[in-house]
Formats: structure tokens, sequence, C-alpha cells
């Protein structure tokens, strides 16, 4: 008998922890939740009153646990152990209050809040809500907790009986989790799309995480009316934010949108800790002025946020690379001289060919100037006349004077400069040579 009323107990607080749910939104947040001893932990308790519901009257009270205390608070009132406000939140509106705490001791700490509130003037539909937030102290390991020992002392049950009520109480969610969802999708086909997205879920510690909740609604249905709440999860901190109203650790707005439109709004967080995380996400909303057809979707975003570059990994990356640069510059001026000294060696070379070719031309001229002198020398009897008959029946570009002289290719070489003053003889062969010669007409060495 006693274990057929304690599943009913537990069967009831389901059910108002369920139905308390979609009444009103509430989050205890932290903003790092692993912390080192003397480090200060912010915490945040908020409530976000959803779109159809009136005027809400709510009381927060925050429980920070022993081994710490409270450093800084923005609670009206306040009282040993436990820190508590009363204010009103308008429809589709959002309040949150901070206390800042520190610690003293290390270990692993649990901070509790509590939420009750009501709509309206009407305090029976009262709802009481409680929440919780795990603290981790280092640099000791946690103590390891006795569980099942607490369990047994706080409900004086056997370990068997609480074995049987926890699996009749995970049937129990299952049956309603699968008929809640099998609802909402059968009327997500005929009503609004709603999406979570991350355009990066897989970060490193440092990096932002860009999200994005958006409602898109079908063109068969009238303007729809709709309230977006986005729950970042705790270790991680919103440095910026487009929704109208922010709450402590959940992010809220409310719009329209028309039939075959969509909206978005963007929320920007900065990890503070490692570790995998889940973004959460609520969307509530509905069509026309017809609240009996409100529909209330949660969506849920992985995140992964690994270990980013250390101080010491950077400055010796930015080590190689400032020495890879330096290596690179002088590689580069070595490159540099090398080229030069090509481009000199190919000059060099350039000019040797053109002087040898003007050598040549000049020893060409200087063996046929020699050998009309000789030709001139040996008939210089027959008469001026005759010799430059001689030279202009050959086709020669030259001339004989009275004086002796001829004229080849614009140059001018006259008699009196052939002797002994006007040669030189070849070092290869020892043939005589006239004096402006470059090339040997014997042998054809160079001189």
């Amino acid at each position: 008998m006693k274990k057929i009323i304690l599943f009913l107990l537990t069967f009831i607080l389901l059910v108002n922890t369920a139905s308390a749910i979609e009444n009103a939104s509430v989050e205890l947040h932290g903003e790092k939740t692993d912390v080192v001893l003397g480090e200060d932990i912010i915490l945040k308790l908020s409530a976000v009153n959803i779109i159809t519901k009136p005027m809400m009257t709510v009381q927060v009270i925050l429980i920070p646990p022993s081994g710490m205390s409270v450093s800084s608070s923005e609670f009206v009132t306040s009282g040993a152990g436990q820190f508590t406000s009363t204010f009103n939140i308008s429809t589709g509106a959002g309040k949150d209050i901070e206390v800042r705490i520190n610690t003293n001791q290390i270990g692993d700490f649990n901070v509790k809040g509590r939420v009750i509130y009501y709509f309206g003037g009407d305090i029976s539909t009262a709802e009481d809500n409680t929440l919780s937030l795990p603290i981790k102290v280092r640099p000791l390991p946690p103590t390891p907790l006795d569980e099942r020992t607490a369990a047994e002392k706080t409900t004086g049950l056997s370990k068997n009986t609480l074995i049987i009520i926890g699996i009749l109480a995970l049937i129990l969610i299952f049956i309603i989790y699968r008929s809640r969802k099998k609802s909402a999708e059968a009327e997500a086909l005929i009503s609004a799309s709603v999406q979570l997205y991350g355009e990066k879920t897989d970060v490193v510690m440092g990096e932002d995480i860009v999200l994005k909740l958006s409602a898109v609604n079908v063109i068969t249905k009238p303007a729809m009316t709709v309230q977006v709440i986005i729950i970042p999860p705790s270790g991680m901190s919103v440095t910026s934010s487009g929704f109208v109203t922010s709450g402590a650790g959940q992010y809220t707005t409310t719009y329209t949108v028309d039939p075959g439109a969509g909206k978005e709004l963007e929320v920007r967080i900065k990890p503070n800790q490692t570790g995998d995380f889940e973004v959460k996400g609520r969307v509530v909303y509905y069509f026309g002025k017809d609240k009996g057809t409100t529909q209330d979707k949660t969506l849920s975003l992985p995140v992964k946020v690994r270990p980013g570059e250390t101080e010491f990994e950077r400055a010796g990356r930015l080590g190689v690379a400032d020495v890879r640069s330096k290596h690179a510059v002088k590689s580069e001026v070595l490159e540099f001289g090398r080229q030069q000294k090509v481009k000199e060696a190919e000059t060099d070379i350039l000019i040797e060919q053109k002087e040898s070719e003007a050598d040549f031309e000049e020893a060409k001229r200087g063996i046929e100037a020699l050998r009309l002198l000789k030709q001139a020398k040996a008939e210089g009897r027959k008469g001026d006349a005759g010799v430059e008959q001689e030279v202009a029946d050959k086709g020669r570009a030259s001339d004989v004077g009275r004086s002796g002289s001829i004229n080849i290719n614009g140059s001018i070489i006259r008699r009196s400069n052939i002797g002994a003053g006007a040669m030189k003889k070849c070092p290869h062969c020892g043939a005589a040579l006239p004096k402006y010669a470059g090339f040997c007409g014997e042998c054809g060495g160079k001189l």
C-alpha cells in the first residue's frame, strides 16, 4: 500500500511539473560553473512570461550552498542563506536577478533556486518550481557522494523499493514524452516551421558561437504571433544579442509573422570553459487572435568546445613563423645576387661575341685592303687611270688616287703608310701585317 501511495504522489508531481513548464519559463544560469578557489561565481535567476498569459506576479528565491558567501546582490530583500525578491512580469516579457558568490572552500556544490508565480490576481493559479545548478570548485578532486546511503536515509525506503519507483517514473516520463512528441509532429505538418541553427557548433575556447532561432509561417495560416526564447547553457556568456528582452540565461522577444513569411533572431555566445554543451530554444506561437491554437515547441542544439591555443603554443608558433620569414628574406637576397651574376656573365659573353664579330669584319677589310694595295703596288707603273679602271672592273667600292691612296668602305689607306712603321708581325706565324689589322691574314690568329 505504501508503494502505491508513493507512486501516485510521484505521478502527481510529474503532472504538475509538466503543466508548470507550459505556463512560464524559469531558469537558473551560471556564466561559469567550474572555478578555482577564491574565484567569484555569477548566478542569475530569471523568469519569462509567455504571450498567452496575463500579468505574472513572481517571487524568486536563491539559496547558495554552505561554503560560499555572497559578495554582491541585486536582490531587493536578503536573508541569511536565502535571497529573495518579488516583481511583476508583463505578457511576453522577462526579468532576471543577479547575485555574485565568493567560493570559500573546494568541492562540488549545488546552488538552489525557487520560483513561485501566479497570473493576474488569481492566486489559485500559483506554481512552485525548484531549480538547481551544480558548481565545481577546484583544485582538489570532487568528493564522491554516497547517493544510495543519502537516499535511504532521506526516504526511509529500501534499495529495491527505490529502484522500482525509479523504473516506474522513467516509464511514465517516456509515455508523456512520446504522446506530446507525436501530437507536436502531427500539428507541425499544418502549422509553422521553427529551427534552432548554429553556424558553427564545434569551436575552440575563445571562439564565439553564433546561434539563430527562426520561425516560418505557412501560407495556409493567418498572421502568426510568435514568442521565441533561447537558453544558453551554463559555462557560456552572451556577448551580443538581437533579442528585444533578455534575462539571465534566457533571451526572449515577441513578433508577428505574416502568412508565407519568416523571421530569425541571432545571439552570439562566448564559451568560458571546454566540454560538451546543449543550447536550448523554445518557440510559443498562435495564429490570428485565437490563443486556443497555441503551440509550444522545444528545440536543442549540441555544441562542443575544445581547448584553444595556449599562450606558450602561440608564442612558439609566432617564433617559428618569424624564423621562417627571416630565412625567406635571406634566400631571396641570395637568389637575386645569383640572378644578377648570371645576367652579368651573359652580358660579358654577348659583348665578347660582338667584339669578336667586329674584329673579324675588320680583319676581312684589312686583308682585302692589303691585297688591293699589293696589286696596286705591282701594277702601279701602269698609271693611275689603269688602276682605277682595274678596281672599277672588279666592282670594288674603292679608288686609287695620284698619291697612291685607296678608299675602302670609308677607310683611306695610303701607300705612304705601307712600310716598316705601318706594319706589324703576327705573333703566331710571323707574317707581316698592317698595323691596324685585328686578325692575321695568313693563319687567321687574333692579334
